[in-house]
């Protein structure tokens, strides 16, 4: 809580009705607020039906540089309330916060067997995905055939695990085999060629070798208290040479590297101004020192880099939600985001000494939080197009003036 106000807060709305049936269904806004000097609320609003189901979710938002909500798609239930058609979201502008049924624009519908499982997508383009069950070969079978017309075959054991896929390559069937052991552990991959690969576990379920045909044999070795003390690569093993890690408790403090140089970590205590109780402070690797300081979330605030005498600093600036506000270097350079109503960056912009310079003046975003267009600060723009019907990238144009990069 900063300032006296929570940085989530949620208010719960109950359902009106009248005598003309449902008026607005119930639901529940949440305010997200970035906190210190920002300002900002990301809001959203969520409507529930009276059997719980999602019926639409209201997010403040930025769309082409106006500010209000995006709208999820619109949703029908079939009578056994399995979603069986699901509409493309789309922008309101303006306190869009009451509850208003949209249009089923551009839909994806979906078909079902008796067992509830899905047997066809059908997508706002026409394409059509169908999916066939069955037993083969003493197997549970799946048939995936996509929108071009390949499928694909995947066959389960009883647990559920996937066994085989088979693909198909000019009607050559390319097969990849799993095998399990009796508790439920990957243990073999075999390709198309007859390749295996091979994972060894401990009694504990630790995964303790992979013997790969390429990358060679990879171990691992564990202490009593669970931690991986050591690791062999397939390269190390020719040289016999070892991995090892060393703990204080569960924190790693070293690692011994055979051809690198070791490195080794010191951990904070409570009190020591850094916010480093448990997290790393300082990092040792050879003649490179590196020291850390966190803000009260756990954040990355600022970074010494010392080697040979000189030491080099960066310093961090965070909101609430987890969002970078700046970078600030020891030789004066600055970098400074700042983001749109519906919390997505809107520009960049920074320090050379005293000199302001603005790297991105203004980033464009659509109803789906996909870039539609950015301005940067030597005047070139690019802009993205998307197909209505699937959101699909068609046309990606950067331009400076009259003058065409692609």
């Amino acid at each position: 809580m900063a300032g006296g106000r929570p940085a989530v807060q949620v208010v719960y709305m109950g359902a009106i009705v009248t005598e003309e049936g449902l008026r607005m269904p119930a639901g529940a806004i949440t305010y997200n607020r970035s906190g210190g000097s920002y300002n900002e609320v990301l809001t959203v609003v969520r409507y529930v039906d009276a059997l719980g189901r999602e019926l639409q979710v209201r997010t403040s938002a930025c769309v082409n540089g106006k500010t209000g909500y995006t709208v999820s798609g619109a949703k029908v239930y079939d009578v056994m309330g399995r979603i069986q058609a699901q509409g493309q979201p789309h922008f309101e502008e303006g306190e869009a916060k009451v509850y208003k049924p949209v249009a089923l624009s551009n839909p994806t519908y979906y078909e079902y067997d008796c067992m509830g499982r899905t047997v066809k997508t059908i997508y706002p383009d026409g394409g059509v995905v169908t999916t066939g069950y069955g037993v083969r070969e003493g197997s549970l079978a799946q048939c995936i055939t996509d929108q071009e017309g390949a499928s694909k075959l995947i066959y389960r054991d009883v647990r559920g695990n996937i066994v085989a896929v088979t693909e198909f390559d000019n009607s050559q069937p390319i097969v990849t085999r799993y095998a399990y052991d009796i508790l439920n552990e990957l243990v073999a991959v075999t390709d198309a060629q007859g390749n295996t690969t091979t994972i060894t576990y401990d009694d504990y379920g630790r995964r303790v070798a992979i013997d790969n045909p390429d990358t060679g044999k990879t171990q691992w070795w564990y202490d009593d208290a669970g931690n991986m003390i050591a690791r062999q690569t397939g390269n190390l093993q020719k040289k016999n040479q070892y991995i090892r890690y060393s703990y204080r408790y569960h924190q790693l403090i070293r690692v011994d590297n055979p051809e690198s140089d070791d490195v080794e970590y010191t951990y904070g205590s409570p009190g020591d101004g850094k916010n480093g109780a448990g997290r790393i402070v300082q990092e040792k690797a050879g003649k490179l020192i590196d020291s850390y300081s966190y803000d009260g979330l756990g954040q990355l605030i600022q970074k010494k880099r010392s080697i040979e005498g000189k030491t080099y600093s960066i310093t961090y600036r965070w909101d609430n939600f987890g969002r970078q506000r700046s970078v600030a270097y020891s030789n004066g350079f600055s970098v400074y985001y700042s983001y749109d109503s519906g919390g997505q960056v809107k520009a960049v912009a920074g320090f050379v000494g005293k000199t302001l310079v603005d790297y991105v003046k203004s980033v464009h975003y659509d109803q789906y939080g996909s870039r539609t267009r950015v301005e940067y600060g030597n005047g070139v723009i690019t802009t993205y197009t998307y197909d209505e019907a699937m959101h699909r990238l068609v046309q990606l144009q950067t331009k400076r003036g009259d003058s065409s990069y692609q």
